[in-house]
């Protein structure tokens, strides 16, 4: 099927079938220790701190992560960073099994996993094309990459709601971790091929680390669309994006509910984004993707704002489904235009500024949202967070024609589609 067409690559099917099963397991973690912090604490503010834990490494680390993955062995660097998050995961599952979790244990692995995702977030983005080896394949196996993020983010969730009710979240722990065999196995089973070689004149190897972080920089900085595109990502994880720090706090103050509506919401919200990522995986002309971006961002901001004024769920849970579906839909059609658009020799860096702006800046938003949801209340915060969005369509609205031009003269000159 052409929605699969990335598939055929024997490399990225047995990447993607290993990160699906993680995927869930990841999802059970992040369910688990939302739910178990709020049971805790009843504090709004701490669903936002553990938030902000689990990715503030992201912003300040990430960026010369990236400069660094340009110059390393792939293969081995994600069998460590999976290794290392293994650990962190059965370190949460004995010390809830043994009863001496505590507030202060949560915030400190959640940062432990925040460094080690600061490098193997853009890891994963860098190594895509070697994984698919067709660059005209990569916004496809992105495609798909979204879609199992967020079908595992529907099942780790039912999963997780299911195993908290009946036994306690020490098991979602245990079972996340057992969960890192399977990307473990694939990355070992994976035929790694050599990296695309790099343009002559253009060997980036021989300088600092610094003066190619620096190099980098100034390479995003001097190309607009990419430029753009990076802005307008960054202030989606500081506005709508941030919505999902709060869940338990908006199942709670909406819906009157716990873990089970906790549970429902993420559920409705992956099933929008797994919708929303079929007709990606569909898409013919990655051009059309700039339209995508401001119609996304307007509809989740425009829910996010209507969300925020009923206390339905009969009402709630499809808004939230097309809140979950702008957001990934926006991650993953700037993912796959920067993708197109970047240099070989660049990649890493540019994705990793990627990483650094939807998923560093996400805990300052969480931490906001989760600020503003003890100050002034869960519903007016949603629609300050809606409203932050629309303000970001404007922006884009207003250079939507300068920008579009230099990305389809980009496609026509440098990748001939």
């Amino acid at each position: 099927m052409k929605m699969f067409r990335a598939l055929s690559s024997k490399n990225y099917r047995l990447y993607w079938s290993g990160q699906f099963c993680s995927q869930i397991g990841y999802w059970l973690q992040i369910t688990a220790l939302t739910a178990l912090i709020y049971r805790i604490s009843q504090s709004e503010f701490l669903l936002g701190a553990i938030t902000f834990c689990a990715f503030i490494p992201i912003l300040p680390l990430s960026t010369f992560a990236g400069t660094l993955i340009d110059r390393i062995d792939k293969r081995k660097a994600l069998l460590i960073t999976q290794s290392l998050a293994l650990i962190q995961a059965f370190i949460f599952a004995f010390l809830a099994f043994t009863d001496l979790i505590q507030i202060w244990h949560m915030l400190v692995l959640s940062l432990a996993l925040g460094i080690v995702a600061a490098f193997d977030m853009p890891l994963r983005q860098a190594s895509l094309i070697e994984l698919v080896g067709d660059k005209s394949m990569i916004p496809n196996a992105i495609a798909l990459n979204s879609l199992q993020f967020n079908v595992a983010r529907v099942i780790g969730p039912t999963i997780a709601g299911f195993v908290i009710v009946f036994f306690n979240e020490a098991w979602c722990f245990l079972l996340n971790g057992l969960s890192y065999l399977t990307i473990l196995y694939a990355i070992l089973k994976i035929d790694w091929q050599k990296p695309i070689q790099e343009e002559k004149g253009k060997n980036i190897r021989k300088k600092s680390l610094l003066e190619n972080w620096q190099d980098g920089f100034a390479y995003i900085r001097h190309n607009q669309p990419i430029y753009t595109l990076l802005i307008i990502i960054s202030v989606v994880a500081l506005s709508i994006g941030s919505y999902s720090a709060i869940v338990p706090a908006l199942a709670k103050h909406l819906f009157n509910g716990q873990a089970d509506i906790q549970s429902a919401i993420l559920a409705f919200a992956g099933m929008g984004a797994i919708i929303g990522n079929i007709w990606l995986a569909n898409f013919k002309s990655p051009f059309n993707l700039t339209y995508v971006i401001g119609g996304m961002i307007a509809a989740a901001s425009i829910a996010l704002i209507l969300l925020g004024q009923t206390r339905s769920l009969i009402w709630g849970l499809p808004l939230v489904s097309i809140v979950g579906a702008g957001i990934i839909m926006t991650a993953a059609s700037v993912n796959s235009l920067l993708q197109m658009l970047v240099a070989n020799e660049r990649r890493g860096q540019v994705m990793s500024f990627y990483i650094a702006g939807f998923t560093g800046l996400y805990p300052l938003g969480a931490l906001m949202a989760g600020f503003l949801s003890e100050k002034i209340g869960v519903p007016l915060t949603l629609v300050i967070l809606g409203c932050i969005g629309l303000l970001n369509v404007i922006f884009y609205a207003s250079i939507f024609k300068k920008v579009a031009a230099q990305i389809k003269y980009s496609f026509s000159s440098n990748l001939n589609i």
